[in-house]
Order: structure tokens, then sequence, then C-alpha cells
């Protein structure tokens, strides 16, 4: 896989998004670049420094930071990942040869498209514009519980009842 075609956006740690390359050469489960992880005070398991000699860029041995724990949600699967931290990583986030290999990930060169298939849905390459029902079902998630509150008293106002309205949930992972 080249860089180009291999990173795919994700939503970490209460939706923010994060470029995350696939890459079929790090060893490792994942790694997370050190800034984001502070900037996002994501939970840190593991203060330790120590070298990752199944990863390495151009000037040598790159050194972790330490090890934190996230939600990492693609198109609607949610995982939790525990990912060293690393200074300047090129990308947001690497996710690793054990990463593909747990969600069985299949990478099909011809139509440049991404399957897991352990939650059964293609990822979108990084520039790919959100598939509409996943926005819409993204945008209604964000609502706040204040107009929600507003329309139903003014539904009970109106009815002086309240037995007809039930509040439902829908999540990416329901399509």
């Amino acid at each position: 896989m080249s860089s180009k075609s291999a990173v795919i956006t994700t939503c970490i740690h209460k939706g923010t998004q994060a470029d995350a390359l696939v890459d079929t050469r790090c060893d490792l489960y994942a790694l997370i670049d050190h800034d984001l992880a502070y900037k996002l005070r994501l939970l840190v398991v593991d203060r330790s420094e120590q070298l990752l000699g199944s990863f390495s860029d151009a000037i040598g041995a790159t050194k972790a930071t330490g090890v934190v724990v996230f939600n990492l949600e693609l198109c609607g699967y949610d995982e939790k990942i525990f990912a060293y931290t690393v200074r300047s990583l090129s990308n947001d986030l690497f996710l690793g040869k054990p990463w593909i290999e747990r969600n069985r990930i299949l990478y099909d060169t011809t139509t440049q498209r991404i399957r897991h298939r352990r939650g059964g849905i293609d990822l979108r390459l990084k520039g790919e514009e959100e598939p509409e029902r996943v926005h819409q079902i993204r945008a209604a998630r964000l609502l706040l519980g204040a107009p929600f509150a507003t329309l139903y008293k003014r539904a009970r106002k109106s009815t002086r009842e309240t037995t007809g309205y039930e509040v439902r949930a829908i999540s990416l992972a329901d399509i």
C-alpha cells in the first residue's frame, strides 16, 4: 500500500477527525502522534519511554513516549485502541499489521476501497465525502437535548398527554 492510497479518515475521542495511515509494514498495532494525544488529553496508561524496533523512520529507531487508550470510530464501527505515542508522525495515526489482521482488512487496489470485514463496512479514503445517510445520522446524534425538550413540551401542551411519543436512537452501525 502506498501512503497516498491507504490514508483513511477516522474519528477519535468524541468526534475529533484524524487521518490514519493503514500501514502493512508497521509491526505495531497502532501509533498516535504525541502532540495530538496531548491536545485531546487521551488517557495515558503507560508513561515509560521505549525504543520501537519494529517501526523506524529515515533517522533510525523511533522512541515511544508512552501508551494511550482511546475509542476509534470508523464509519460507525467503534473500537477501543491502545496506541504508542510517538513525536512528529507524518499522519495523526498509524494502524499497523496486527490491526489489519485483527479486523480482517481487505484492500482492493483496483477500486481503491478498504473493506473492514470484522465490522462489515467500507472505509472512506482521505478526501472522500461521507455518504449522505451517514452524515444525516451523525448530525442527528450531535443534536442537543434542549431542542428535543422544547418539542416535547409543545406537544404535551397541545395534546395534554405524552403517551403518543417515543424516544428512539439509531447508530451508524445500524445502517
